[in-house]
């Protein structure tokens, strides 16, 4: 193939898989057509008193995510593991309690 052939084909590419990801996009609700929203960002920050404020967080326009609802809900369940194995070795990793006689997925 000639340079160029590939130049226009790589392209033509581009812009198709563009397109589609648009296209997708949209129809997932990922791209909004509102662009003056304001979308808030639950965020925690400590004062100088010790107290934690925090923002709620809103729904994206169209859809039933709530990030904030999720997080309040599960945030009480979340695990800290941490594995020692003969030899040293030593490991550590998080997870949630799945179920009310306490299984954890990581």
């Amino acid at each position: 193939m000639r340079p160029a052939l590939i130049a226009v084909v790589a392209l033509v590419s581009a812009a198709l898989g563009a397109s589609g990801a648009l296209v997708l996009g949209k129809a997932a609700g990922w791209v909004d057509d509102d662009a003056g929203a304001v979308r808030t960002v639950l965020l925690s920050a400590e004062d100088a008193s010790g107290t934690s404020e925090s923002a709620s967080a809103t729904s994206l326009v169209g859809n039933r995510f709530d990030p904030a609802a999720i997080f309040a809900r599960s945030s009480p369940g979340v695990v800290t593991i941490y594995s020692s194995f003969r030899g040293g070795g030593r490991s550590q990793g998080s997870g949630f309690v799945a179920s009310e006689d306490g299984h954890v997925l990581t």
